[in-house]
């Protein structure tokens, strides 16, 4: 049972049981890259805990220069 009431938990509750099935797959011209949703859970739990440090004001936007950071700094918001 979810009790964790925000849209992160509702996203992390459908993960795989294998988190280390891929979870995002890039093409591009180094030959892209694998995230495993391990991964992506650790890297958004780090990206949250620095934008939690920074004490910011509620409903403050980042920016990112990418799209992976971009998705990563998404999903980080969600949980911090």
């Amino acid at each position: 049972m979810m009790t964790d009431f925000n849209l992160y938990g509702a996203l992390r509750a459908a993960f795989p049981s294998d988190l280390n099935a891929v979870a995002i797959e890039t093409i591009g011209a180094d030959g892209g890259q694998c995230v495993t949703w391990q991964e992506l859970d650790q890297a958004s739990a780090r990206m949250a805990n620095l934008l939690q440090s920074l004490d910011l004001p509620a409903a403050s936007r980042i920016a990112s220069n990418s799209h992976f950071d971009f998705l990563m700094g998404s999903e980080a918001g969600l949980r911090s």
